[in-house]
């Protein structure tokens, strides 16, 4: 159990450290837009360790363990991680319809296409080619979602809503702006508001004038960016403390207790072993360090991957629990602690559409490409003439309760006046709750036989 628990912490500090920051060099040298990159390389580093484990429970476990761990993951993200955003903001937290009615319309098209592909319990390579496929339309559609925010905004007669929220970045009376606190805790400017109007879409003359504005403000944050990397790589620097892969060279004073000398001996094997291994593309923006990043990311992230499958699979052999509910359960919370502090940050600084689409955006890539490049690998490369097989009949179940999860979310969030509230994070914990409680007893044939024993019986 420790040794899972220490894998799901090494694979946070691999893709929050270092493999996400090889992604956004990548993003940034192929000029893609804040959409796209989100949907596609973002997504996929706040995902990786979910992939891993999918496609490492199809070749090394051969059970349900990966898919149960998307599947858990993905209720995990919209219940628990909207409710601790909801419980723990320390205030309500404003969300506007547009990014919670894109996500969830297309993520619910996702759940109901997985109830589709494993409905007969067997997947081909033409069902996990369609789902690739699927997620490509996706990034499509991300590509157009100002034109396709615009269109929806004038058909329903909600353009004014829209201008007048932008309105009220420029006069500072938005609740979601820096100007509420946050991470820079001080008033924007005028000028960076006047910016961020001109980028939008209700600003008309934004040929040339949108492209300059945009490159204005980039530049503004990367000079940020390295200002605050040259404080955070200086160890007699009052903020080395907050870059957490070098403040491992600190050991704390004997006065702090032995806890804190135990966690810091804990930590250093591995903060050590991965500043010495992994390249960091920070250091070297001009360069294609980020490129050495990426593969000894992907490597570290695999085998963290490999030995949390393991381990979670020897412990549920142990003590006579399915790989579904491990999955469900254990390994889906364990996965989704990057998303979930992400989440949490960003709604403490009043960005409650950043925490929801970073729930739902997640999920859509954790189905969609988690589920399918598994599936994929086991048809075409693995075994090629068969197909790839849900042992558990109960995870079928199981999906249509996630399905359930996305109207009942929507519906609270609507109820509670588009605020993300303490109330309304009690309430979906107490669902997610009920929906663990709900699985578990699915999986393990409280209300029918639809799960096999986790070892064969003799003579079976």
């Amino acid at each position: 159990m420790a040794v899972a628990i220490y894998m799901f912490y090494a694979l946070a500090v691999v893709c929050d450290d270092y493999f996400i920051a090889s992604l956004e060099e990548c993003s940034q040298r192929l000029n893609l837009s804040d959409d796209v990159a989100g949907a596609t390389f973002m997504a996929a580093g706040s995902s990786a360790p979910e992939l891993f484990t999918a496609i490492l429970g199809v070749i090394v476990a051969k059970g349900d363990v990966g898919t149960g761990t998307v599947v858990g993951s993905a209720v995990y993200n919209v219940l628990f991680v909207i409710a601790i955003c909801g419980l723990c903001a320390g205030r309500e937290v404003p969300v506007t319809w547009w990014p919670l009615f894109r996500d969830s319309i297309f993520y619910a098209f996702t759940v109901v296409v997985l109830i589709i592909v494993i409905a007969d319990a067997k997947i081909s390579a033409t069902e996990s080619s369609v789902m690739l496929l699927l997620y490509g339309l996706y990034i499509l559609l991300m590509k157009f979602n100002r034109m396709l925010h615009l269109m929806v905004a004038t058909k329903f007669g909600l353009s004014d809503a829209v201008q007048s929220r932008e309105m009220d970045v420029l006069t500072g009376n938005n609740q979601n702006s820096y100007a509420s606190g946050g991470m820079t805790s001080c008033q924007i400017g005028f000028y960076e508001a006047a910016l961020i109007i001109m980028c939008s879409y209700n600003f008309k003359p934004k040929t040339r004038f949108w492209a300059a504005a945009k490159r204005i403000m980039h530049n503004r944050q990367k000079s940020q960016q390295k200002l605050y990397q040259r404080y955070t790589r200086s160890e007699n620097s009052p903020y080395a403390a907050a870059s957490r892969k070098y403040n491992w060279r600190i050991r704390p004073p004997l006065e702090n207790g032995l806890k804190q000398q135990a966690i810091y001996w804990i930590k250093v094997p591995l903060l050590a072993s991965l500043e010495y291994t992994i390249p960091d593309c920070k250091a070297s923006p001009n360069s294609k360090m980020f490129l050495a990043t990426f593969a000894m990311s992907i490597f570290w992230t695999a085998v963290f991957s490999y030995l949390m499958v393991w381990m979670v699979t020897l412990i549920g052999f142990t003590l006579g629990i399915p790989d579904s509910i491990m999955g469900i359960t254990f390994l889906a919370a364990g996965t989704s602690i990057p998303d979930a502090y992400a989440s949490l940050l960003v709604s403490k600084q009043g960005q409650g559409d950043m925490a929801i689409a970073n729930c739902f955006g997640s999920n859509v890539f954790d189905i969609l490409v988690g589920l399918a490049v598994p599936w994929l690998i086991q048809t075409t490369w693995i075994d090629p003439s068969k197909y790839a097989v849900i042992s558990s009949k109960g995870l079928l179940y199981t999906v249509f309760l996630l399905f359930l999860t996305i109207i009942i979310t929507i519906i609270a969030i609507h109820r509670s006046g588009w605020y993300l509230t303490k109330s309304l994070g009690a309430f979906l914990m107490i669902i997610y709750v009920v929906f663990l409680v709900l699985c578990s007893a699915i999986e393990f044939n409280v209300f029918g036989n639809v799960n096999p024993p986790t070892c064969p019986e003799p003579g079976m």
